[in-house]
């Protein structure tokens, strides 16, 4: 705070001034920014590429920190990192979004609202560590279709969501925070989001009720995981949805899994003319959110899709 900086693209106007980088690494070598741990937690995780976009953040930076992986098949296992000293954050992802929730200390309001959790935050409260539970899985969301189209507009139109664990619920509530509605739901088990139906959701199970949409939707996000098929009827419900005509310009298909790259679903979307999202687009939205989270500083998205491609 107050102290002299400059760009590291900029030429130095005066002795002394330094960047942030070199002023956090000045930090951290006198001791006065101490290394963290950070995780993300879940399985299957070994293919992840978010400890590349956390750790190209550290360094950009100038940060004494690590992002690592914590393969963990339950939440009590997952939550055990948090007992960690230099604990400084964590990322989680399937299947702890809702079964880690009842390790925190307290939620914020997004993560109360969709009941999943993928961001844990510490902070001290009358001398002891606590766990705040975030989700910033629905910033990602939101972002990556704003990126498309920045404006906003045609945002009043339908949108379809394919999935009902955690993620679905996160893009429930983008959908929601971008005006989209109604909101097709195609999925094994609706009972999941029931929770979520105050958000106008309209759960589709054939391809009977397909035939009752009048205007199809311009948005729908994928959140099945990548190493999960889909049931051949839930995909049928789902190609007939996605070949409704719509009244938008364009109609924007996002998919959560990164890996494959290209899923069935995208391919799917591809073949009746959508314009596809990969995976690793909210997947970097998302990280720079809870970087800023974890960190307090902000940084370009261009620093993100440098990490990430």
């Amino acid at each position: 705070m107050l102290t002299p900086i400059t760009h590291p693209s900029l030429a130095i106007a005066a002795p002394g001034q330094l960047s942030l980088k070199q002023i956090n690494q000045s930090l951290s070598l006198i001791g006065s920014l101490d290394p963290l741990k950070f995780y993300l937690v879940g399985t299957p995780i070994a293919h992840s590429r978010s400890p590349a976009l956390h750790n190209s953040l550290f360094q950009e930076l100038g940060l004494p920190h690590e992002y690592s992986l914590h393969e963990s098949v339950d939440a009590a296992t997952a939550i055990t990192v948090t007992k960690e000293p230099e604990f400084g954050g964590a990322s989680v992802t399937i299947p702890h979004k809702e079964t880690i929730i009842p390790y925190m200390d307290e939620l914020t309001e997004e993560a109360r609202e969709m009941a999943a959790v993928n961001t844990i935050i510490p902070f001290v409260k009358n001398g002891r560590r606590h766990l705040r539970g975030d989700n910033t899985d629905w910033i990602g969301i939101k972002s990556s279709f704003a990126a498309r189209d920045p404006k906003g507009t045609g945002r009043h139109f339908a949108g379809l969501i394919i999935g009902n664990g955690g993620t679905a619920k996160s893009a429930v509530y983008a959908f929601s925070r971008m005006g989209v509605s109604p909101i097709y739901v195609a999925c094994r088990s609706p009972e999941k989001l029931k929770a979520m139906s105050k958000y106008g959701l309209v759960f589709i199970s054939s391809e009977a009720e397909v035939q009752k949409i009048t205007e199809g939707p311009a948005y729908a996000v994928s959140t099945v995981p990548g190493n999960v098929n889909l049931d051949s009827s839930v995909v049928d419900v789902v190609r007939a949805i996605l070949s409704v005509p719509s009244s938008a310009v364009e109609r924007q298909f996002l998919e959560m899994a990164y890996l494959p790259r290209e899923t069935e679903s995208m391919k799917l979307a591809k073949s009746l003319h959508w314009d596809t999202i990969p995976g690793a687009v909210p997947l970097t939205q998302q990280g720079l959110r809870q970087f800023e989270l974890w960190t307090g500083f902000q940084v370009p998205t261009s620093l993100g899709r440098l990490a990430v491609g």
